[in-house]
């Protein structure tokens, strides 16, 4: 998935977000350019690790901090050697928001 939307000048993914600009907010804004290879390929790519490392434990919480913790981890050192990537704070904050929502999720199905 990963090499599918990122790197891309004709991004796959774009044609399943063409319906944002029936909206006039979104009009000539880079939205393909800030949200899909800025953002979106980093949520996935946590989701995807996330989702990976939990059919292999049944400790939902110290799998969620593990993960986050390598994810902070990895963004950081985007930070320190900026040739990895570039660090994004809100990044950061879509790690967080999506760990609460699994655990959340996971409970209300799970327990």
């Amino acid at each position: 998935m990963y090499f599918l939307i990122h790197g891309c000048n004709n991004l796959l993914i774009k044609k399943f977000f063409t319906f944002i600009s029936f909206f006039p907010c979104f009009k000539g804004l880079p939205f393909y350019d800030s949200f899909i290879k800025g953002h979106l390929v980093d949520i996935l790519w946590f989701s995807s690790l996330y989702f990976f490392t939990s059919a292999f434990t049944s400790h939902i919480y110290l799998n969620a901090f593990l993960v986050l913790l390598f994810s902070i981890f990895m963004e950081f050192t985007q930070k320190i050697f900026p040739f990895l990537g570039t660090f994004d704070f809100f990044d950061l904050l879509s790690y967080i928001a999506i760990t609460i929502i699994f655990v959340i999720v996971h409970k209300i199905i799970f327990e």
